[in-house]
């Protein structure tokens, strides 16, 4: 029996180490994402009449009036600010199993469950963001597409949470199992 346990620790081991390496490419992706947003915000807040000077933008163009570029921007910067920090919490989580072995410890559920919260405001923020920024700048209401509620990521982010909870209980059985040895 010990053998299989040492056996199944280090497919876990090996599958953490390579979910964490997947979790950082991923979080740089994300990373160049909130870059992405942060200059279109910036670009469209600041540079606006300087692009259309210069013929860059057209404002006739779909996707190119200032209060479209402003709100996308601020919203695809904090979805991918909140992507980044999801992503690097669940890289810790990963790494921290691969290098102890000790899947079941209270650090790992708490890191569980912050990427549970963190990904449940990702499915709400940039929608509220996006209705904030457009209505308090602009006058008028404006969600893009792709960042109206997320109700499938809301629902995931709740089963995160649950599983966390799972997780957290597993860990005070862990505890037990250990002071009986």
């Amino acid at each position: 029996m010990p053998a299989f346990r040492e056996k199944t620790l280090n497919r876990i081991s090996i599958l953490c180490r390579i979910a964490f390496v997947v979790l950082i490419a991923i979080a740089a992706f994300a990373a160049l994402a909130f870059l992405i947003g942060v200059i279109l915000f910036v670009c469209g807040a600041f540079g606006y009449d300087f692009f259309i000077a210069i013929g860059s933008w057209n404002p006739t163009e779909p996707g190119f009036s200032q209060c479209e570029l402003v709100t996308e921007g601020a919203t695809f910067a904090l979805f991918g600010g909140l992507a980044v920090t999801s992503y690097v919490i669940a890289a810790k989580m990963f790494y921290s199993i691969a290098k102890t072995k000790r899947p079941f410890d209270r650090a790992r559920a708490r890191e569980l469950k912050g990427v549970a919260w963190v990904n449940a405001a990702c499915a709400i923020l940039p929608a509220l963001l996006a209705a904030a920024v457009s209505t308090i700048g602009f006058g008028t209401v404006y969600v893009p597409e792709d960042f109206s509620i997320d109700y499938d990521t809301l629902i995931n982010a709740f089963i995160l949470l649950a599983f966390a909870y799972i997780f957290d209980y597993g860990c005070i059985l862990q505890e037990q199992d250990d002071e009986l040895l």
